[in-house]
């Protein structure tokens, strides 16, 4: 092969990872000006980088691996949960061009025909294939995306890094018209706009699944953002849940206890499109938080919020993926350990559960954490409350008796007579490691990778029976712990969640 096509190969297997130069010199362990350089022809590549490229190259083939990190049943959960995806988004008469749909299949049969294989290079080809797969359902909004979203946190066998990029389909959403936002509004308020706000930004600063936000400017100077609501997006949440292709889906997958959680996450999906319960929560998490000016929650403009539209106070910030670029591992440690006060503040305190951890939901200033989003808001009543603090102290303090006594009191455990507890023990400690030592601890990806092969290799895990309270719980600590690994963050959380659980109102 000619050495002036390696530039064009390089360049190529750059922009199908969906890498930037930095990102390839990152995985090529080279600086980012020599991947410049070599894009350029303004050097010869070297021997060993074409020698990568080479490698790169033939994984692209996609030809059977001899060895999986995952089972072959969890490749076909996988596929299976991919394809009632489009099936979905077609029955809800979603954007998804026919030539699409057909690369979609063609993707997904090729991607999952053969298993992730243990080769570092290989993966990292397929999970490219699966970026691709994701990025057709861009411009979709709807139930799919948030139920996908949700789902991605379930314990499917899904390999952890696809299970990322589900999560992040619900920001891609296909941003409504400036015109329409301004009839949304015109109608919701029932007087011309111009009497409202000196000025509205026709681009929209967030689009969701479920709504989009613009910045703006009240008469009184005052810069807030407006949260609208997808047209008749309620009535898809409420008229098309059980139609769902994925619904079907996760029905087979989850068994016997598939009502109780899909009834859980229609549940928790339908809180989001109550804007007037959502206002009433934002105020009240502002001033349950009083107290800690560590914790921003921007205050709302109640007299101009209304079933469709919520106005809030601008309040600046990072972006979470901006912030774990720029910021310090230190920085980014006291904003996770924030992060995590906050939850379980609002929990063991007050009872409330907010139930979106999504990295779109947090804005980042110096010593501080902007919360977004209240409209996921679960209130534990006391005796839920209570079962709850008692199980996690009971396993925080290593009382193995008493977190077995609780599961069978509670009827969580299938034929708890052939249930394998001890293993199920060792399980527990793996998933609670962060909480059970006395040092800090720092939760990674491969901390959560290995949490969940464990999670996975647990050959009882299907008789246990989430109840209502421990189901809502998992589905928040999944996307916490995966929000606290993008961040790195280190803390004492062991000292932070005793002090939460015994009532103390504590935070570093």
């Amino acid at each position: 092969m000619a050495q002036s096509e390696n530039p064009i190969r390089l360049k190529k297997l750059r922009e199908f990872l969906g890498y930037s130069q930095r990102d390839l010199a990152n995985e090529f362990q080279v600086t980012s000006g020599a991947i410049a350089h070599w894009e350029s022809g303004a050097r010869p590549i070297p021997g060993p980088v074409i020698r990568l490229i080479d490698i790169y190259e033939e994984s692209l083939s996609l030809r059977a691996a001899s060895e999986s990190i995952i089972t072959e049943e969890a490749l076909q959960v996988s596929r299976d949960f991919f394809k009632s995806l489009i099936e979905t988004l077609n029955d809800e008469h979603l954007i998804l061009e026919e030539d699409t749909k057909k690369h979609l299949n063609s993707f997904i049969e090729s991607f999952f025909g053969d298993a992730f294989a243990k080769d570092r290079v290989r993966g990292k080809v397929k999970l490219a294939v699966a970026r691709q797969i994701l990025k057709s359902f861009e411009g979709s909004r709807g139930l799919s995306i948030k139920v996908a979203q949700m789902a991605s946190f379930l314990e499917m066998g899904l390999p952890p890094e696809i299970s990322t990029l589900l999560g992040d389909i619900q920001s891609k959403g296909k941003p409504l018209s400036f015109p329409q936002i301004q009839e949304i509004l015109k109608e919701s308020y029932g007087r011309p706009l111009a009497k409202i706000f000196a000025k509205i930004n026709p681009e929209p600063m967030v689009v969701t699944s479920l709504a989009q936000v613009h910045r703006a400017t009240l008469l009184g100077g005052e810069e807030v953002v407006i949260k609208v609501k997808h047209p008749g997006i309620s009535q898809i949440l409420d008229g098309q849940f059980k139609k769902l292709a994925i619904i079907s889906f996760l029905g087979g997958l989850l068994g016997k206890q598939s009502e109780d959680v899909l009834q859980e996450i229609q549940n928790q999906v339908l809180l989001e499109v109550d804007y007037e319960r959502e206002v009433y929560n934002q105020e009240r998490f502002r001033n349950i938080f009083e107290h800690e000016p560590r914790i921003v929650i921007p205050k709302t403009y109640r007299e101009l919020c209304n079933k469709n539209v919520i106005v809030s106070q601008f309040e600046s910030g990072l972006p979470f993926a901006t912030f774990c670029a720029r910021a310090t591992a230190q920085e980014k440690s006291q904003a996770g350990l924030l992060i995590a006060y906050f939850h379980s503040y609002a929990i063991f305190r007050r009872g409330l559960l907010h139930g979106d951890a999504h990295p779109g939901n947090f804005l980042f200033r110096e010593n501080q954490v902007v919360f977004l989003d209240f409209g996921r808001i679960i209130e534990y009543e006391s005796d839920e409350l209570e079962k709850e603090r008692f199980l996690y102290l009971a396993i925080l303090n290593k009382r193995k008796a008493q977190v077995f006594a609780e599961f069978k009191k509670r009827s969580l455990i299938q034929d708890p007579e052939s249930f394998n507890f001890e293993e199920f023990w060792r399980l527990l400690q793996k998933q609670q490691e962060h909480h059970l030592v006395e040092t800090p601890f720092r939760i990674t990806r491969s901390f959560l990778r290995s949490m969940n092969m464990e999670n996975r290799n647990f050959k009882d895990r299907k008789k246990l029976r989430f109840d209502k309270s421990l189901l809502r719980s998992f589905l928040v600590n999944a996307s916490l712990w995966s929000l606290l690994a993008d961040l790195e963050a280190e803390a004492p959380w062991r000292k932070q969640a005793l002090a939460m659980l015994e009532g103390q109102d504590t935070v570093q």
